[in-house]
């Protein structure tokens, strides 16, 4: 704990806030405020608070951008007055005081005195986060002596893009920001849309790891667990034939525009109905022609096209088309077959073995 010197007589007087974890665009957390106060009843506080890059300060689910703590809100017999400032780029003031002279709060250590909620962007840096209070001055109970505390800077904030598997062990994905998969928990692989065919998507991996932002791909990992990638500085020249939900979610207007990663009679692409919206910070594939009903995925390998066994899809994307079926045989290189003769083929996006 860093100490205040004012007129010769030492302090302990500090403001803290609690570890902030946040993970994708949109999620909220509820902070707390402390206040460490060992020696006088403080009547006045006054700092800034900075947060990193794509971190703001909102309304909670009541509608307050702020709330007390019992401590703070009756002091001794009274209500004590708090004012947020926003300042901009991420630099909050803060002023909390009591309107009856001689009403403080008494010494503690570390005890909250109010929350606030922040909430994340799709700016968000993950790397090198800190959060610092700065300009800390205290006044005690009559507000006849003032004193400052040394800037603080906390290096407990944690901000996390989150890649949601789905049971198949795969998810669509984009996000705004270049970002890097390499080393990631819980990460196999991340592949671009390569190519199409009539009856199928032809995926490649990805094979530094580095997403450019507003790339759509899709993402192999331990299936029902997150995987988070880190924003990064570094891009790779990946050009992907999926389209990205990386800065608004996409409503289809018309059956066959789009095609989303689904498990409905196997794994691959199936048409969206109209007015289904497929989510932010997903991908999917645009259609051309409104007739097809399902679009098998074969991954690029050694320069040829091999059905992948395992190239399952996320679950979640909601109100697809799920009425549909596709009698024809394909090869396992995509090709439909009119007469289908021994050996194995694809029918409804599943195997199928003729003897």
């Amino acid at each position: 704990m860093c100490l205040s010197v004012w007129m010769g007589v030492t302090y302990a007087e500090e403001i803290t806030i609690d570890p902030i974890d946040l993970i994708a665009a949109g999620e909220t957390q509820n902070v707390n405020i402390n206040l460490i106060n060992e020696s006088t009843d403080i009547g006045a506080i006054q700092f800034s608070l900075h947060l990193p890059a794509g971190v703001t300060i909102v309304e909670d689910q009541y509608g307050f951008v702020y709330d007390y703590y019992d401590r703070l809100k009756y002091g001794r017999n009274n209500y004590f007055e708090v004012t947020i400032d926003d300042w901009g780029n991420g630099e909050y003031f803060f002023l909390i005081h009591s309107g009856t002279s001689g009403s403080g709060i008494s010494g503690t250590s570390g005890t909250p005195i109010l929350y606030i909620t922040v909430q994340a962007s799709d700016q968000i840096s993950t790397t090198g986060n800190v959060a610092k209070v700065t300009g800390q001055v205290f006044a005690d109970a009559n507000s006849s002596n003032a004193y400052y505390h040394e800037d603080t800077t906390f290096d407990n904030v944690t901000l996390r893009v989150a890649a949601k598997i789905g049971s198949s062990g795969y998810c669509s994905f984009s996000w705004p920001r270049n970002l890097d998969f390499t080393g990631c928990e819980n990460f196999t692989n991340v592949f671009y849309g390569k190519s199409e065919t009539e009856t199928s998507v032809v995926v490649s991996s990805i094979d530094d790891f580095i997403v450019p932002a507003g790339t759509g791909v899709i993402v192999k990992g331990t299936a029902g667990q997150p995987v988070y990638p880190n924003t990064t500085d570094q891009t790779s020249d990946v050009s992907s034939i999926f389209t990205a939900t990386s800065s608004a979610p996409v409503t289809v207007t018309t059956k066959g525009e789009a095609y989303a990663l689904a498990v409905i009679n196997g794994t691959g692409f199936y048409p969206c109905n109209a007015g289904v919206t497929i989510p932010q910070y997903k991908c999917y594939l645009p259609g051309s022609v409104a007739a097809k009903s399902f679009i098998a995925i074969h991954q690029e390998t050694n320069n040829e096209q091999v059905v992948s066994d395992d190239a399952g899809i996320v679950d979640g994307i909601n109100n697809v088309n799920s009425d549909v079926t596709n009698d024809a045989y394909y090869d396992v290189q995509g090709r439909r077959i009119t007469t289908p003769r021994h050996g194995v083929y694809i029918q409804n996006g599943k195997k199928v073995i003729i003897k």
